[in-house]
């Protein structure tokens, strides 16, 4: 994850959004999961090593030193996960909670401004977790060679593949985090510049938010370039609102006189009682 700036020949974007724009929440996913999940397994088993009767030597503690720093690790993601989440809020659900942002210019810039806030710290939330994660992970399967790793005299072939077998995941997990380029990575890790040369398979983030005015972001957002409570009548006819509204002048000026004429009347008959 990186903040590689655009080229100043793009036109202004309205939200600050990344050049996979599935990336945010491919990225808590993983403390959603398989970083609960996972710090699990690690706990057990370094409770189960540190709880067993025989001796585990100086293997086992290692063992023990891994799975405890994997469990520590992915908790730790997964609480910036979850952070991360409370600030990457979708533009279609901004749009739900901030109706105004069709009519009122105060309300479609300021959300804009909360938008770029937001996503700039849920960035730095993402990269904690990008690096707890990972290292959790190393950490974890460098604990489960130690685990697998046999007393002396008790070496198996069996034993000794499973080791070399999670060694291998192991290097490969490394290589991979640490973008390592070697014949066949491209294999192994598939990214956007094999298909298209020249797009940038990392995150894009413009930390500079460019001007729009208020009529530019919602023209882009509704096709609407006016709001529609300043927007000059038209001949068309009256509107649907503009006919219900004169109905009910109407019909509450009828109340009115018919109300008047029930008053004048009673006033004449009273006389007539009287006499």
């Amino acid at each position: 994850m990186s903040d590689d700036t655009g080229t100043n020949s793009e036109p202004p974007q309205v939200w600050l959004r990344q050049k996979v724009v599935g990336h945010p929440a491919a990225i808590v996913d993983f403390s959603r999961v398989a970083s609960p999940l996972l710090a699990g397994f690690a706990l057990a088993a370094a409770i189960s090593l540190v709880s067993s009767a025989n001796d585990i030597g100086t293997r086992g503690e290692l063992a023990v030193l891994a799975f405890a720093t994997s469990a520590c690790s992915l908790i730790f993601a997964v609480q910036a996960g979850l952070t991360a989440s409370r600030f990457q809020t979708t533009p279609d659900q901004r749009l739900s909670w901030y109706p105004e942002m069709r009519q009122f210019d105060y309300w479609i810039l300021l959300v804009r401004q909360q938008q770029w806030t937001e996503e700039e710290v849920a960035e730095k939330y993402r990269r904690i977790l990008f690096v707890t994660y990972n290292f959790g992970i190393v950490a974890f399967l460098l604990g489960l060679f130690c685990a697998l790793m046999p007393a002396p005299g008790q070496w198996t072939g069996v034993r000794v593949f499973a080791m070399v077998i999670v060694g291998a995941v192991t290097a490969i997990e490394i290589i991979g985090i640490l973008n390592i380029k070697f014949l066949g990575s491209g294999v192994l890790f598939p990214s956007l510049k094999q298909s298209l040369p020249g797009f940038p398979d990392k995150p894009n983030i413009n930390p500079a938010m460019p001007a729009m005015k208020p009529d530019e972001i919602r023209r882009v957002l509704f096709g609407e370039s006016v709001p529609p409570a300043s927007r000059p009548p038209t001949d068309d006819g009256p509107t649907t609102e503009t006919a219900n509204t004169q109905r009910l002048l109407r019909l509450a000026a009828e109340a009115l006189t018919k109300e008047r004429e029930l008053s004048a009347h009673r006033a004449r008959q009273s006389p007539q009682d009287q006499g």
